[in-house]
């Protein structure tokens, strides 16, 4: 079924202002009695939702249907806004709605404090205290940076645990990395295992977690006060550990699905904080169709505010077929890497690995 009646089929289940006040209210939006809320940084409501259920938007005149406010409120293309809509609404791929959408009856209150717990940076303490924990737990902690960095000598790993403050949670048997925006504040906690747990129902709990309700940034931007004349953008904090470690500078918006409009503006305003020139930019994102998608779309930001982008891929094929389109912005990484060594997910860190093992042999 095509977007455009993916689309359509959202606001059909949307036909009233109560129901559609409910949804919008779910994104974290404050809507008063009389249906009217702000959609920007603004202090007096810019939009008003009508009776057939659409929005009202004073700015410019226009008229919005939820996809639409989503896309604004939340910075995603109109693909992604349409499969989060449907999420939170229920609509299964035949169109079918498989549950009742509920919403979270939060206060203006309550809405403020919520925001405030995901901006407010975290104790400086608390990520002291995982990186206490390392030093009691010597033997797993080892064990854990050693898979999280497989080619790293022992000087190396060492240099890397300071560098990026890396400790352990043991409570959860897990690395921790504090993720710190341009200032230098903790934001976030990355929290890694190369051992995920198993739950009773039989789902795997993923490798990589954070903290819930908060603030994401792009990880490692504070590499851009020592200048680098290249910046990488990879998928993965994993992977820019791992390119830090062979010297280069990278930074990462973490899962492929991650990626915002707005962290390439991100980029510039870092630069401009740390008073340093912009650097040259290559994306290098994970071998499978999400990170295809996500090095186009980083690609189509980044492009805006720096012209020197490279979108570098694994394999001849799909170079070429990109480059068809976006021919002079388009490389290859290794013209010499074995096709079957580049499997489905195929990373940067996997890159490493194959480096390293290749020199050795």
């Amino acid at each position: 079924m095509r977007l455009s009646e993916r689309a359509k089929r959202i606001t059909e289940n949307l036909t009233s202002k109560e129901r559609l006040a409910d949804v919008i209210g779910a994104l974290g939006i404050d809507v008063t009695r009389e249906f009217k809320f702000t959609l920007r940084d603004e202090r007096t409501a810019s939009c008003v939702i009508n009776n057939d259920g659409t929005v009202h938007d004073f700015g410019d005149g226009s008229h919005h249907d939820f996809v639409n406010v989503i896309q604004i409120k939340d910075g995603l293309d109109f693909k992604d806004a349409v499969m989060k809509a449907e999420e939170m609404l229920g609509i299964d791929d035949t169109g079918s709605v498989t549950r009742v959408f509920q919403t979270p009856r939060l206060t203006k209150e309550e809405i403020a404090k919520t925001q405030e717990k995901i901006t407010d940076p975290l104790d400086e303490e608390y990520v002291l205290y995982f990186r206490r924990q390392s030093f009691d737990k010597q033997a797993r902690f080892r064990e854990f940076v050693r898979k999280l960095m497989p080619t790293g000598t022992a000087e190396q790993l060492k240099k890397m645990v300071k560098h990026f403050e890396i400790g352990y949670d043991p409570k959860n048997d897990r690395l921790t990395i504090p993720v710190r925006n341009a200032k230098g504040a903790p934001v976030n906690l990355f929290k890694y295992t190369p051992y995920p747990e198993k739950r009773d129902d039989g789902t795997i709990l993923p490798k990589v977690r954070y903290l819930s309700r908060r603030e994401r940034v792009l990880f490692n931007l504070g590499v851009l006060r020592h200048a680098p004349k290249t910046l990488y953008i990879l998928e993965g904090e994993k992977d820019v550990i791992n390119a830090t470690l062979s010297g280069k500078a990278a930074i990462t918006q973490g899962a492929a699905s991650n990626w915002q409009p707005w962290m390439a503006k991100a980029i510039v305003l870092a630069c401009r904080y740390f008073g340093v020139p912009m650097p040259r930019i290559i994306i290098i994102q994970d071998h499978d169709k999400a990170g295809l998608k996500a090095a186009l779309k980083i690609y189509k930001d980044v492009k805006k505010v720096q012209k020197e982008t490279t979108m570098v891929f694994w394999q001849q094929e799909t170079a070429d077929h990109i480059g068809r389109h976006i021919q002079k912005d388009v490389a290859v990484i290794d013209k010499g890497l074995p096709k079957e060594v580049v499997k489905k997910g195929f990373d940067y860190t996997d890159y490493q690995y194959y480096l390293s093992n290749k020199q050795a042999s």
